[in-house]
């Protein structure tokens, strides 16, 4: 393990990183086998609520309910 990753965070990632990192990974395909972990990691989730927070897990935390929130904003693509 790297002297860097004891227990300290990463520096910030400067806007200039951000914008080189997303046109590299533009029209990126997913291998098979990574497309695969990603459906078995959420195999048996389901989502759970609070009243405030939502979240997907598969066991219940103490005092959550199933089922998410209400939420009037729309995340759907397309949208004006």
């Amino acid at each position: 393990m790297s002297i860097n990753r004891l227990g300290k965070k990463k520096p910030p990632v400067k806007e200039e990183t951000k914008i080189k990192l997303s046109l590299v990974n533009k029209g990126r395909k997913h291998s098979a086998e990574s497309i695969n972990n990603m459906v078995s990691s959420r195999i048996g989730q389901v989502w759970w609520n609070n009243g405030i927070e939502e979240t997907r897990l598969k066991e219940q935390p103490p005092n959550w309910i199933r089922g998410r929130l209400k939420s009037h904003i729309s995340h759907t693509k397309n949208q004006l």
